[in-house]
């Protein structure tokens, strides 16, 4: 009797260490059976094969290794999603131009700003101002970075003197988003100084940055900055060369009469 529960300890210890180093049940009973003396072999054979069914039929052998399932990096452009508008920012480009390109961003994100140092000034160049692209930035302020969405209403702000884009340009430009640093901007630009203040305490321009917000939930851009060029949806800042390929495709497609 003693030995049998010496060999159920033996048993138990060296399942339950199996389930640490990872080896299987039938690992383990190997592991016992060789341990056990020869003439006691039989009887303690039986004891360990039935502990090793009950284990495994209880479903209590060490849990199963989940194994990733492999996920081919999406190729930009490749997804389209359907009634992306410009929003209620002012656009940029010909209204009647054959392809609208669509950014969800945020004033406080790093790679928002290198695109717009890097690759913007190349689109605006060669699409925009020829008139074969209108272009349009609405909000996706991200809850992480606390100053993106009063900057985002500065903008908008200084919009309504008509001031949208240079207030657009001093944001991504500059070093440093807070109070002081938008208001500096708004003397900069000329602004109705009073005017600007108040404005960012209204709360239908902070309802149309929470609008933009949603909208950015329900066309799948989760993350800054995402665009969307007649649909086509590219996320992160690549290089021109990933923009120009999509844009031309898209130049060369039929109009689409609605």
């Amino acid at each position: 009797m003693k030995e049998t529960l010496r060999t159920l300890s033996v048993v138990l210890s060296i399942i339950g260490a199996s389930a640490i180093i990872g080896n299987s049940i039938n690992q383990s009973a190997a592991i016992i059976a060789s341990s056990i003396k020869t003439k006691e072999a039989d009887t303690q054979t039986k004891i360990i094969s039935e502990l090793v069914k009950m284990l495994k039929e209880k479903d209590l052998a060490q849990p199963k290794e989940v194994q990733p399932t492999a996920r081919m990096p999406e190729v930009a452009g490749s997804k389209k999603v359907e009634g992306v508008g410009v929003g209620t920012n002012p656009s940029k480009g010909n209204d009647n131009a054959h392809v609208l390109m669509v950014e969800f961003s945020d004033f406080q994100c790093p790679f928002t700003k290198r695109f717009f140092q890097q690759t913007f000034p190349q689109i605006e160049k060669e699409y925009i101002e020829t008139g074969k692209v209108k272009f349009a930035y609405r909000d996706l302020a991200l809850a992480f970075h606390p100053m993106a969405k009063p900057a985002a209403i500065v903008a908008r702000c200084a919009g309504k003197q008509g001031k949208y884009w240079q207030m657009f340009d001093k944001l991504l430009t500059g070093n440093s988003l807070d109070k002081e640093t938008f208001k500096k901007y708004a003397q900069e630009l000329g602004l109705d100084i009073k005017a600007f203040e108040d404005c960012q305490e209204n709360p239908e321009i902070k309802e149309a940055v929470e609008a933009d917000i949603k909208d950015a939930e329900k066309f799948g851009a989760e993350g800054t900055p995402s665009f969307f060029i007649n649909g086509r949806f590219v996320g992160g800042a690549y290089p021109f060369d990933i923009f120009k390929k999509i844009i031309d495709e898209e130049l060369t497609k039929p109009i689409e009469i609605k």
